[in-house]
């Protein structure tokens, strides 16, 4: 009885959220290589295409570098299903249960511009995860909005061979 009401609150709570406990420990000091400057780059752009065929564009959005690390590949593969990333639908809902609050601003930001482009400048070698979303609003009503699009997420090595980096964070 106790179990039942248990995850009948959480579940009222988190709105049918998908709940996702990572097990790996998160360490700043395995992220801090990312507050150094180098010589690489990260440049790119976020979009998806519609069902009809439309170019919508992560335009005004902020798209981040995250470093990998141990905690952050067990993050992107529990949402994405993968290591390497993917897509996760703006509509689902995810809690992360137990999520450090220095996993966020341990990454580098920028904004898509108007093309959707990003850039990355003075990156430090390393593996990254880059992310933006792209969403829209499909059809509006008096009462409701139905949004579609969501977050894109790709894995990026930068290294001595491979300085600057073009990335399509596409769907």
């Amino acid at each position: 009885m106790f179990k039942t009401l248990s995850f009948l609150i959480i579940l009222s709570l988190t709105g049918c959220a998908r709940i996702i406990t990572i097990n790996s420990t998160f360490s700043e000091s395995d992220t801090n290589w990312i507050l150094k400057n180098g010589n690489n780059k990260i440049t790119g752009q976020g979009f998806m295409t519609t069902v009809a065929g439309d170019i919508k564009l992560c335009s005004g959005k902020v798209v981040k570098a995250f470093p990998v690390t141990a905690y952050s590949k067990e993050r992107i593969s529990s949402i994405y299903g993968s290591e390497n990333g993917g897509y996760s639908p703006f509509t689902e809902k995810i809690k992360i249960t137990g999520a450090p609050s220095g996993y966020k601003t341990l990454a580098k930001s920028t904004i898509c511009d108007a093309q959707g482009n990003f850039e990355f400048n003075n990156l430090p070698f390393g593996e990254y995860y880059v992310q933006t979303r792209v969403v829209w609003a499909a059809s509006v009503t008096h009462y409701h909005t139905n949004w579609q699009g969501g977050y894109i997420t790709k894995r990026v090595a930068l290294t001595k061979k491979t300085p600057v980096q073009k990335v399509l964070l596409s769907l």
